[in-house]
């Protein structure tokens, strides 16, 4: 049997602060190959110290996807002092940081910090907002652009 609560009492936390990375919505940020620029300017933007140190550590080969989500060594582990307040197993939990239930980006500022019930969702938000590594989808371009050509009059 589901119980049902009144509209007052099920008020959503951080509703102001949930974010959806619509396509088309907000610019992706752009591609830095250096891991040290990258780091100043997650730094200026607003990132946590911890966050940002770990910037170089993730990407020692490169920017890319797969140093984003690759699984940490135990050595790796072991060898910092995570302050996130979970266990972390994959290089972009550096990134993230547990508040209450849920998952916050340490890479936005303070006052606007993202956050997610799953970890795993926030690759999406990295990939587009911070590292400049988003997939670019060359279909709904070519759409939106056959499709303004033969709308105008």
């Amino acid at each position: 049997m589901v119980r049902h609560q009144p509209r007052g009492v099920r008020a959503q936390k951080r509703a102001t602060q949930r974010a959806y990375d619509q396509p088309g919505k907000k610019p992706a940020a752009e591609y830095v190959a250096d891991p040290r620029k990258l780091r100043a300017l997650c730094q200026l933007r607003g990132g946590t110290d911890f966050a940002c140190q770990w910037i170089p550590v993730v990407f020692k080969d490169g920017v890319d996807l797969g140093a984003l989500v690759r699984r940490l060594t135990l050595a790796e582990i072991e060898g910092w002092n995570f302050p996130g307040g979970f266990e972390p197993c994959l290089a972009y939990d550096g990134f993230l940081q547990k508040a209450e239930d849920d998952f916050e980006c340490c890479l936005c500022m303070v006052g606007k910090r993202v956050w997610w019930k799953n970890k795993k969702d926030a690759i999406r938000h990295f990939r587009k907002f911070h590292f400049g590594l988003a997939d670019r989808c060359d279909t709904w371009c070519v759409f939106v652009l056959n499709l303004c050509i033969f709308e105008i009059p």
